[in-house]
Formats: structure tokens, sequence, C-alpha cells
């Protein structure tokens, strides 16, 4: 009994010290307890706490969760303190009444709506156990006017957010004159609970039941197994109250009938209140044991994240020559692996990083494979071309035309994706933070902004410079340019069009593609000529050559992008940042409020929660020592 108290006295502490110190709430086993209105709950919990200050009476009083911890308190004053309350004794338990009813309709707003956020009671007095109740909106199946027609599935979520911790225990509240089949408590506890391993079972009303029935089956366990099975209580009737019956008189109007009942006497006295209280003690203190190695890995482990997250944010600094090339360093490195998308953890000392996670020079690669798929088609009019032609085949001027007409539209989008591919690299840079030293990323960013910036004008001129080769020189031996090739294919494509197997080439393909012959030198041929010929063969060499231009284009420009856009970065950044830091503010070095505010909260975390540590290796010599004062 001793070593049960010491562990409350433990966790009270504990509790005591999460909740005023480190605004964080320390989860402990609990006890929730479930009923449809009017099954006896508030009765049954009047008897446990042996207090009559709980809000009763007909129809939906129960409009949110309470929870009321239970502390036992060497004082001849009892009293109560509310959370939302501070500083306040109440030892008036009719206002204590009161006060619960004004809470609720605070968090309700409404007469008729519930709330899951509770009100919750500190209850201290030398004739109490020490327990965690929440008691819970009564279940309701018809929404009472003014409700809202979902009010059972409000009440339902409340329900399963106070009992979804494997350590609560669910007080499951019958009535003992109804059919277990339908007791609405009993089967969302089974939902709960499936295996009834965490539920206990309290039958009332057993007094009103006819006098050829009774629950003796059920109290033996044999229906609806629960692992900690079913007790019987006897409550306060409306009549007991209106007569002024008191909690004390009651439990011993309780104890004679169970004593003295023919069918009941058999159980007595592991049946009542009294027992039910007993059996709620002590499978609550087992549960607070088995809480206690999970509580101390919880704050051990929390100690070590935030020890970690204060020698990430370090201590303040001072400023020198050699911290302020660090951070420039540091910063520049950071801006590589963002372009490179390699991971890079920055001192921390300085605590740059990058949000964007997008692969920079995959996206350099993708934007200009859309250009590879678009198809730059001759704008003007191709038959009026070929027929101003003074040769017989196709002249070579109108072959540059109609390629620079296509070259023109291609190169366009190619500049746009540069454009495109500049702006990412510009969003990449602002993506670079500093947690610790707000200003002194902005600064840097900015400086690397305009670097990029003109870089981005540097590349453009380059693009320029190589399109306007491009287009000022045609190399018609080019290897991939193939001249037979493209006059077999076309003359073949003719052959299959006008189903002339017998045509036959008897002359040069490349005069014939850009040659001086005229009509009378080759009248004599035997060549088969038409419209559709010069047209598939203009086509046919013009795409093909069009494709070693689009090729090296592209190669040019994603070479070009990286040559800009990362290697200059990378190698020429820190110089650039270097030769205008001394231009920089001097405040881009004050760390950020937040920061400051962090590193204060985390310190008082960690005291606290080390003195919250060392509440488990704690020897608690008196068996009386406790938070209450009189």
């Amino acid at each position: 009994m001793r070593k049960q108290v010491k562990n409350i006295l433990k966790l009270q502490m504990l509790q005591e010290i999460f909740n005023k110190n480190l605004n964080m709430t320390l989860k402990l086993p609990q006890i929730a307890v479930i009923g449809s209105q009017s099954s006896g709950k508030s009765s049954v919990l009047d008897q446990i706490i042996q207090k009559d200050f709980l809000p009763r009476g007909t129809g939906f009083i129960t409009k949110c969760p309470i929870i009321i911890n239970m502390r036992y308190c060497n004082s001849n004053v009892e009293y109560a303190e509310f959370s939302h309350i501070l500083d306040k004794k109440f030892t008036d338990f009719i206002l204590v009444k009161n006060e619960i009813l004004n809470r609720m309709m605070v968090l309700t707003k409404k007469a008729f709506i519930v709330s899951k956020e509770p009100i919750i009671i500190n209850y201290y007095s030398k004739n109490t156990f020490d327990l965690t109740l929440v008691d819970l909106p009564g279940l309701i199946k018809v929404p009472l006017d003014g409700q809202p027609s979902d009010i059972e599935k409000q009440v339902k979520e409340i329900i399963f957010e106070y009992t979804k911790d494997e350590s609560s225990l669910l007080l499951c509240i019958i009535c003992a004159n109804m059919d277990l089949a339908n007791s609405e408590s009993l089967n969302i506890c089974k939902k709960i609970d499936p295996e009834g391993k965490r539920t206990l079972g309290v039958l009332t009303k057993i007094d009103l039941m006819d006098l050829e029935t009774d629950c003796t089956a059920i109290l033996k366990n044999k229906n609806n197994t629960l692992l900690h099975g079913y007790i019987g209580v006897i409550n306060r009737g409306q009549s007991d109250l209106n007569s002024s019956l008191t909690l004390v008189e009651a439990k011993k109007k309780e104890n004679d009938f169970f004593k003295n009942h023919t069918k009941y006497k058999c159980f007595y006295p592991k049946i009542g209140s009294k027992f039910l209280i007993a059996k709620l003690n002590e499978i609550f203190h087992t549960l607070l044991v088995d809480k206690i190695p999970k509580l101390r890995k919880i704050i051990e482990d929390k100690i070590k994240d935030l020890e970690r997250e204060l020698d990430e944010l370090g201590e303040n600094v001072d400023i020198n020559n050699d911290m302020v090339f660090t951070s420039v360093l540091q910063y520049c490195k950071i801006v590589e692996a963002s372009l490179k998308n390699e991971e890079y953890i920055s001192d921390k000392k300085f605590m740059f990083f990058s949000k964007n996670e997008d692969v920079f020079v995959v996206l350099i690669k993708s934007i200009f494979e859309k250009i590879k798929k678009m198809e730059f088609v001759f704008s003007g009019n191709l038959k009026e071309i070929i027929d101003n032609s003074n040769t017989f085949f196709i002249d070579e001027s109108v072959f540059k035309h109609i390629l620079k007409n296509r070259f023109k539209e291609f190169n366009d989008e190619i500049k746009k994706s540069c454009s495109e591919i500049f702006n990412i690299a510009i969003s990449k840079i602002n993506s670079v933070e500093n947690y610790r030293f707000v200003n002194l990323a902005i600064e840097f960013n900015k400086i690397t902004s305009d670097f990029l910036n003109l870089q981005y004008l540097r590349l453009m001129e380059t693009i320029q410079n190589y399109s306007e080769i491009q287009m000022s020189y045609f190399n018609y031996n080019h290897p991939d340019f193939s001249k037979v090739a493209i006059f077999s294919n076309v003359i073949q494509k003719i052959v299959r069009k006008k189903k002339n197997t017998a045509l036959s080439l008897k002359f040069d393909p490349w005069n014939s593609l850009f040659g001086s012959k005229n009509a009378e030198n080759i009248s004599n041929e035997n060549i088969y000529c038409d419209e559709s010929f010069e047209y598939e063969l203009v086509s046919k060499a013009t795409d093909s050559y069009f494709t070693i231009i689009k090729k090296s284009m592209i190669d040019f420009s994603i070479k070009s992008c990286y040559f800009y856009f990362v290697e200059s970065v990378i190698t020429k950044l820190y110089a650039e940042i270097c030769k205008k830091i001394d231009l920089l503010e001097k405040n881009i070095f004050i760390e950020s409020i937040d920061v400051i505010n962090r590193r204060k909260q985390i310190k008082s975390e960690l005291t606290h929660l080390k003195k919250a540590y060392l509440v488990f290796d704690k020897d608690l010599k008196s068996e009386s020592e406790s938070f209450c004062s009189e």
C-alpha cells in the first residue's frame, strides 16, 4: 500500500510540473464514465466521489466532458479547483455545481449543443482515493427540440476521443432492468474495447427490477463477459433526493439491500458502491504503475530532443571577420547543394537551409525536352516559293529561306525556356533561408539574385550569338545530312504513290537538289517529276537539316544554362559576396526574435523536464506528502 501511495504521489508531482510549468498535458490513466441519459451515471459518480457537486436532472445535462482529478489530501478542509480559474479554491460545493453549469454554457454557447473541450476539476479531500474520472455526455438516440439532428454522432465522437488511450478504463453504466443486447453504453464500449479488456460494467436500478427477474447471471459475468466483470449498485432515487437523503445514508441503505436480498446476498460484500470504489482504486493504480516506465521514456526522449534542438540553435556568438567569411562559405555551399539537389547540412551557428526540393539540373533538361517534341513548320506559301525559283529543281536560297523561317519560332522557344530556367534559379535562391539570422539570408539572396541577373544577360547574349552562327552558314556536308538518303526516300515515296516501279535515277542527287540544271539539260533524262516530287524533296531536305540545327541548339542551350546558372555560381559566388560584404547592414547578424524566444523556451522546458525526471528516483518518505494545503 505504501508503494502504491508513493507511485501516486510521484505521478501527482509530475502532473503538477507539466500543467503549471510546461504547458503540456501529461496523459495519465483515467476512468471514462459512459452511460445513456437517465441511466444513473451522475448518481454513480456521486457515490464514487462521495460528494454531490455534479449537475443532475432529467434530459440532456452533461454537455461536455468533466474531468475530475480526485486527490487525497491530509486536510480537514475539502475544496475544489478549476483549471480555467487560477488560484481560487472552492469550499462551497453548491458554488462548484453552479460554476460547472456556467462553464458549460460558455463552452457550448447554446443550451442544446455539445463541446469537446473539457471542464477540469481538481477535488481535494482526505475522504477520497486518488482517481481521475471523466464524466462524458450521456448517449442520446432522439434529438430534443433545439438540438442538432446529428447530436448522437457528436456525442459518440466525444466519447471515442476521450477513450482512445489504451491506458484508460471504460466504466460502462447499464440499467439492470433492460436487456443487455439493447444497452447503448455496452454496445459503444464493445466498439471501443472489442475484447472487453479495459471495461468494467456497473449495473444500476437493480432495486427497480420486476420481482420475477434479477441480474445474477450478469453479475456472475456469464453474459457479455468483461475482464473486470460487472458490479451492481443502488443509487439515490428522486424520492431520496427529495427527502435529502445523504450519501452516507444512501450507502447504508444500499448495503442493507444487498446484504439482505435473497438473490444478491451471495455477492455481498463484493457488490455495491463501496466495492466499486475499491475495485476502481485497484484497477486505476495498476494502470498507473504500468504507465510509469512509459512516462519515464517519454520524458527522457523529450529531454534528448530539446537538448539536440538547443545545440542546433547554438549560443549567442561574437561577430568577427572569420565568422563573416565562414557564413558566406556556408551560404555558398547551401546554394550549390540547392542547385545540384545535393544534401548539405549547414553549420549550426549559421543554420542556412533550403526548402526547394526540385532537381534543378533535371528541370533544365526537362524544359528543353519539351522543345524537342514541338513542331516548327514553315509559315509561308511553299508552292509560291518553289514556283518563283528559276531552276528546275530547288534553289539553295529557297532551302535557306525555309530553314530561317522555321528557325525563328524555334529560337524564340529556346529563349523562353532560358527565361523559365532563370526564374526557377531565382526561386531556388529565394528558398534559401536562415532561421537564426533572417537578415543574413535576405541580403545574401539579394546579392546572388543580382549575380544571376547578370548571368542571365550573358546567357541570352551567348544564345543569340550561337543562333546567328547557326543561320550564317549551312554545312551540307554534315554527316547527318545525307543527300542520297533524302533523295532516295523521296523517290521511293513518289514511286509508291504513282505505282511507277520503272522509275530510275540517272542524275547526281546533289546537283539535282541544289543544282543549276535547267529543263533543256535534263529533258532527255529518264525521270518522272511533278509538283508533289518537289514538295516532298523540299520538305524532306529541310526537315533533315532542321533536325540537325534543333539538336545542336538544344544541346548548346542545356550546357549554357548549366554553365551560367550552376557552374558560374559555384565558382564565382563566394568572391561576389565577399566583394560586397562591407556594404551590408550591420544588423545581418542580429538573431531573429523567434530564435531568441525559442532558446529561452527550450531552456525553461529542459529545467522543468529534468526536475520531472528526478521525480522517478525521488524517495518520498511521507505518505501524506501531497500538493494540498489548508
